[in-house]
């Protein structure tokens, strides 16, 4: 993805954010601008595009240095590179300097779902068209429903070192993405386009990943890193953790005493920052 296009996608995302905003955040509709007015057009023409999109999922490509499955998460940490002294042994770092033939192509696609699902539920929520609800629940059945093409709910992959590591904690990041979906999931199911046991299965994924994140020793490390700051490590555990319908997470968060912390950075980032922390949704 060049830097225009994550310019555009940025961009697109601010409008698309406050829309679902107004629908699922009490803590916004103090704001009186309606952007739902204001940039209808942008949305949809957005979600018009992404009308004819078809889903990739992470099996539509793997990599050879990948330790993990065709369905399973793998990105590779962006400052490692090949030794020059051993062009096959461990990557050495080069801060600051990004490697640009590390594997990215995952974190790419999971960018692409948060663009495409927000900007489509945005759409159905403005005009109550069910083409865009529809193609919505055709990429969520892809990534997180259909044994060919789901992704595994886990990151034990994510953020690799080749020859170091194999995935580590600080991966977790690359699912700050999850976040825009799993509030469009939310916003979308009152439009019947996924079956009640469609709905169940999605959120039994997000149910999973959350599990392997509060028990797998990268989420234990990396919750313990998030108490020191408002950084945008667990998105999708908090989006879930805060709702009634998830509240075996909400008593996680409330036992470590972290929740009102978690609250404060959701309302933060989707009121005065949406285009930086929530970029789609």
């Amino acid at each position: 993805m060049t830097a225009d296009s994550s310019t555009i996608l940025a961009f697109r995302s601010l409008t698309v954010c406050a829309v679902l905003s107004q629908a699922i955040l009490p803590a916004c509709a103090q704001q009186s601008f309606n952007v739902s007015l204001f940039d209808r057009q942008r949305v949809l023409k957005a979600a018009n595009q992404y009308l004819s999109e078809k889903p990739i999922t992470i099996t539509a490509l793997s990599s050879p240095r990948s330790a993990g499955g065709t369905h399973d998460f793998f990105s590779e940490a962006d400052y490692w590179w090949p030794d020059p002294k051993d062009p096959n042994g461990p990557y050495i770092q080069r801060d600051g300097m990004s490697n640009p033939n590390n594997f990215v192509d995952h974190r790419r696609y999971l960018m692409r779902l948060s663009v495409q699902v927000p900007a489509l539920v945005a759409a159905w929520k403005l005009t109550k068209d069910k083409r865009y609800a529809q193609r919505a629940a055709w990429h969520l059945r892809a990534w997180f429903l259909e044994e060919r093409t789901r992704m595994n709910p886990n990151l034990q992959f994510a953020q690799a070192i080749h020859g170091r590591v194999t995935g580590r904690g600080t991966g977790i990041i690359d699912t700050i993405h999850l976040v825009e979906v799993a509030r469009a999931i939310e916003v979308m199911e009152s439009s019947s386009a996924l079956s009640a046991n469609e709905l169940k299965g999605i959120k039994q994924w997000f149910a999973d990943y959350l599990q392997w994140m509060t028990t797998h020793q990268y989420g234990i490390d990396e919750t313990a890193a998030f108490r020191r700051s408002c950084a945008a490590r667990n998105p999708t555990a908090i989006r879930y953790s805060i709702s009634k319908r998830w509240r075996q997470p909400a008593r996680y968060f409330r036992r470590r005493k972290t929740i009102s912390g978690l609250l404060n950075c959701l309302t933060a980032a989707a009121c005065e920052r949406p285009s930086h922390t929530w970029r789609l949704i």
